[in-house]
């Protein structure tokens, strides 16, 4: 595949997710992602789904509570988290050529969404057409087994939200979207193993990073 290469500063940012499940270190390993966009010569910014913006940060309260939600009532609060932080967050920051590292963005509809709660794809498909979001340039995709991921973050977890208590078998589905977006969109999307120790995992995505990310000339 031919990497994103660019002589100069761009004038529109660039636009990288991280994605998979919980417990596969994409907060982690988000900080240092970001540092490597700023010795490109980018500005970054940092943020999160659901999240980003006030009302998203509320709207993440809700969904990761203990109390039941309906699964089309959780993909349409997300997806209103999601429309805040494209208008107010995402879109701006790119159109003044900054680098957006987000961690979670469409993809996890597709795998939590469709995959875990079983919704009709074409359900979150119009929905992102309707949101009109720009498309990450790269995405990250870090994948772990399920079983593994859930022990790491019940270790890391006094108290499990929603999401951490759901079965084996919604992760198993979860998964199974991702990689199967992963092995659908290969320009974009890049599977980076994390069952391994961390040393090893950074190797991996700076691999990807080094072939992916556009070259700026150094800041004077």
């Amino acid at each position: 595949l031919m990497s994103a290469r660019r002589a100069h500063k761009p004038s529109v940012g660039y636009f990288l997710t991280l994605e998979g499940v919980d417990g596969a270190g994409k907060s982690t390993y988000a900080h240092l992602i970001a540092d490597k966009l700023k010795s490109l010569g980018f500005e970054v910014i940092q943020t999160r789904e659901p999240g980003g913006t006030e009302l998203g940060e509320q709207i993440r309260q809700r969904l990761l509570s203990d109390q039941p939600l309906m699964p089309l009532a959780e993909l349409l609060m997300f997806f209103a988290a999601r429309s805040e932080h494209v208008e107010r967050v995402i879109a701006p920051a790119l159109k003044s050529g900054q680098a957006v590292v987000c961690e979670r963005f469409i993809d996890s509809s597709y795998a939590y969404q469709g995959g875990g709660r079983s919704l009709p794809l074409d359900w979150i498909a119009h929905l992102e057409a309707m949101l009109g979001a720009p498309e990450p340039d790269l995405t990250l995709f870090f994948d772990l087994c399920p079983t593994v991921a859930l022990e790491r973050k019940r270790a890391h977890s006094e108290k499990g939200d929603r999401f951490e208590e759901e079965t084996i078998d919604f992760y198993r589905r979860v998964r199974a979207i991702y990689q199967q977006r992963a092995e659908d969109k290969p320009q974009r999307i890049k599977t980076i193993s994390t069952d391994s120790d961390p040393a090893s995992v950074y190797r991996q995505i700076e691999a990807v990073l080094d072939q992916f990310l556009p070259t700026l000339t150094p800041s004077s």
